[in-house]
């Protein structure tokens, strides 16, 4: 669990309580909202349209997994009158922040709390006891169908903080959502014409939730966003056969690769020719990306592209 230190504590109540040596965010009048990560900020920022102040808070390639807020964020989720956030182990530091900041006003929206049993559970051990423990999948904004559904409610949270804006809100979402069930359809698509069934990933894997969805088997080096960066012999071992075994042309890694794991499965094949492919998992996107023009459905269009050449197994991987 991600505890913010003591000293971090201190300054914090310090700055919210006493007022001494923070600026606080100018007030408009505009429903002011803050997002953890980039794919909830894309969401949004796509359901307000112009009638909200929207504000990210994890960016510049910092990932959910090794962030650590600063007395700054700590500031903006204070003056938030909605904070939105995954609500994982990862964001165990937001509840902390809230309780350090209490606001009677604000909403707190938990989009792992709102899928409920949607939600995928998935075994960690604990360092130095052996003993194994359940949690949530965090990486939930990869399923484009818990992208619409998670759309809508929050369309609705922020037309019940901004009542004379809840129809923009609205038909912003229902827009936003027929984008999002139209490229569904074609990830279906794809799934239902593959000729590999089971994908392999020579790295961590965050894409449970979007594999899921397409009845899409794979086989991984580490679970989720495991912290170990170097595979055993055996897993090594036991992809490469995986690849031998379903004649693979392709192994996949994530936007943070291992490549040396990657290129070692692939010197353990029979062939040693297979290629390597990338599905970005949204979870460290710049700000240079964003202002770039890149948005949440662009990354989801390239992963596509991505994933039909490993379904297909067939081309030049580019």
């Amino acid at each position: 669990m991600k505890k913010l230190s003591a000293l971090l504590l201190a300054v914090l109540t310090a700055l919210l309580f006493s007022g001494c040596g923070a600026a606080k965010p100018e007030k408009s009048d505009k429903l002011n909202v803050v997002c953890t990560i980039f794919p909830i900020y894309d969401w949004t920022r796509e359901i307000a349209g112009d009638s909200a102040d929207i504000t990210l808070l994890l960016k510049n390639s910092t990932d959910m997994h090794s962030y650590q807020p600063t007395a700054d964020d700590f500031i903006k989720i204070a003056s938030a009158d909605v904070l939105i956030y995954v609500g994982g182990e990862s964001d165990k530091w937001v509840k902390e922040a809230c309780e350090r900041s209490p606001s009677k006003s604000r909403t707190q929206i938990n989009l792992i709390d709102l899928l409920g049993t949607k939600a995928i559970t998935e075994e960690h051990e604990e360092e130095h006891h052996g003993e194994h423990t359940e949690e949530y999948d965090e990486h939930i904004w990869l399923s484009l169908e818990n992208a619409a559904e998670l759309t809508m409610n929050i369309s609705k949270e922020l037309g019940k903080m901004d009542y004379k804006n809840r129809n923009i809100y609205k038909e912003n979402a229902d827009l936003y959502i027929e984008n999002l069930n139209k490229l569904d359809k074609e990830y279906k698509n794809a799934a239902e014409t593959a000729k590999i069934k089971t994908l392999i990933f020579a790295d961590r894997f965050p894409f449970a939730y979007l594999l899921r969805d397409y009845g899409i088997s794979y086989t991984a080096a580490f679970p989720g966003c495991s912290a170990e960066t170097e595979a055993s012999f055996e897993i090594v071992t036991s992809l490469a056969k995986t690849a031998d075994e379903t004649g693979a042309r392709y192994i996949f890694t994530t936007e943070s690769p291992q490549p040396l794991v990657a290129e070692t499965v692939i010197n353990n094949t029979e062939n040693k020719n297979q290629k390597i492919l990338m599905l970005d998992s949204m979870q460290s996107v710049t700000e240079k990306r964003i202002e770039g023009g890149e948005t949440y459905i662009s990354i989801a269009e390239n992963n596509l592209k991505q994933l039909k050449k490993g379904l297909d197994n067939d081309g030049n991987a580019s």
